[in-house]
């Protein structure tokens, strides 16, 4: 997590782009107006509530942006910056909510990055493992039950990124753009064979003092995997995908093998994509003040599938 939260100014620079590719009919926003903070428990119903933090003004012509954190991690890394000089600005939630709607929840079971750590407790638990398709379930009714105004931008961090195509695919009328930050493909238990079962235990359990907790947050990834494939394609709407320069930790010993597997499903898994070859991908160095693109052009819609 140490990593995110120094990507704030990369995130920030990336979703301006794309707000304004994804302005509809390339209209142009009008001004802000002010609009209350949220900022607590919200009734989903089945007696169960999720924790909804939401900021900054509501504009007409733009979008509210809806962050998803990646696996385990509650909302609050998307309060917190690591930036270190020369790198430097606010929080991610902190800079756009200065701008645009910004909305962040809790999903059951994740980390609260308090000191100690501990799990949420701002969010019903649930039974686990879960699958993309339940928590796509909860974010749609969440975002209902708030009368959270759409249409959405989504912002995916890591396995965030499973949860918010799900969500396009479902939905593509409530979505105007995806932000994939690090996320998490579809094709990554393929690509790393043999090394997957070893990789999807570390990922399940990064926290020993957590490990068989039965409220901690543990998604079935294989079946979520499932559920992205047998549903319908993925509408035409913008994305872009932000990457770090730095490796992901890998499983571990044969630590080579493994690294070396992660590295290269991750390439294959860029290949395989049309947004390699069309879209916008933007690399990010936690010690840049600014990010550099791999490819510059921004395109609206993508083609089916991407990313």
């Amino acid at each position: 997590m140490r990593h995110f939260r120094r990507l704030a100014p990369a995130v920030a620079a990336v979703l301006a782009a794309t707000l304004s590719a994804c302005a509809p009919g390339g209209a142009q926003a009008a001004a802000p107006a002010a609009a209350p903070v949220v900022d607590g428990r919200v009734d989903i119903g089945g007696g169960r509530q999720l924790y909804l933090h939401c900021a900054g003004p509501t504009t007409t012509g733009r979008p509210t942006i809806v962050l998803e954190s990646g696996y385990h991690d509650s909302s609050d890394p998307w309060s917190l910056t690591d930036a270190q000089a020369p790198a430097r600005g606010p929080s991610t939630f902190e800079r756009l909510s200065q701008e645009n709607r910004v909305c962040a929840y809790d999903r059951p079971g994740t980390f609260r990055y308090t000191d100690p750590l501990a799990l949420t407790d701002r969010s019903t638990p649930v039974p686990m493992p879960r699958t993309a398709g339940q928590v796509v379930d909860d974010l749609h009714a969440l975002l209902a039950a708030a009368a959270v105004p759409g249409p959405y931008l989504l912002v995916a961090h890591s396995l965030g990124g499973l949860f918010a195509r799900l969500y396009t695919q479902r939905y593509p009328a409530d979505v105007v753009g995806v932000v994939f930050v690090d996320a998490f493909p579809v094709e990554m238990p393929e690509l790393m064979g043999g090394v997957w079962t070893e990789y999807e235990h570390v990922l399940d359990n990064p926290v020993p003092a957590f490990a068989g907790n039965p409220n901690a947050e543990v998604v079935d990834i294989d079946a979520s995997v499932a559920q992205i494939r047998a549903a319908p394609a993925y509408p035409a709407v913008p994305c872009a995908v932000l990457s770090k320069t730095e490796r992901f930790p890998s499983p571990r010993a044969p630590r080579r093998t493994s690294a070396r597997r992660w590295s290269g499903s991750g390439r294959r898994a860029r290949r395989r994509s049309p947004l390699s070859a069309r879209g916008r991908r933007t690399r990010w160095s936690p010690a840049a003040t600014t990010t550099s693109r791999s490819t510059t052009r921004t395109w609206c819609p993508p083609p089916p599938n991407c990313c």
